[in-house]
């Protein structure tokens, strides 16, 4: 009787769990969830064309992503928000190093647009938000704040 009842069951929670919205996008077309990232970090940076400082940390941010892959994901906004086609343009002719998002993730990602650039917010494995860092990252400033949110990281 149990396995009889069990079964449908766990079609439904299957059923319901695949038919969860995502919570943003990438430019490049694929769809996530916040949920994706639990048990990882997630370092968010917002960044535009005419900041410098900006354009001069995306590779350093690139690289951070490269050298700490197992535990990490660097995901980009433009501050602009141009049109989609617009952003891929601008992404391709800056060669912009990291996955950038098709639009602002607010609401969907639990911090506000910025008021100031660069800015960089860090989503711990449980996804608690911590920041914004101001102004351009390097790889000792973002080492140095998620250890003093996860010591052993």
């Amino acid at each position: 009787m149990f396995k009889r009842l069990a079964w449908p069951l766990l079609v439904l929670v299957a059923l319901l769990g695949c038919s969860a919205e995502p919570d943003f996008e990438l430019l490049d077309g694929s769809q996530h969830r916040l949920a994706d990232y639990r048990g990882r970090w997630l370092i968010v940076n917002y960044w535009a064309e005419w900041c410098e400082p900006c354009r001069r940390e995306l590779p350093e941010l690139a690289r951070f992503a490269r050298e700490h892959a197992a535990a990490v994901t660097v995901l980009g906004v433009n501050f602009d928000g141009p049109p989609n086609d617009e952003l891929r343009a601008l992404v391709s002719r800056l060669a912009v190093p990291i996955p950038v998002l098709a639009s602002a993730p607010v609401p969907q990602l639990p911090f506000t647009r910025p008021s100031g650039l660069p800015a960089t917010w860090l989503v711990d494995p449980d996804g608690k938000v911590h920041g914004p860092l101001l102004g351009p990252q390097t790889e000792a400033s973002l080492l140095g704040a998620l250890r003093a949110v996860d010591p052993a990281f």
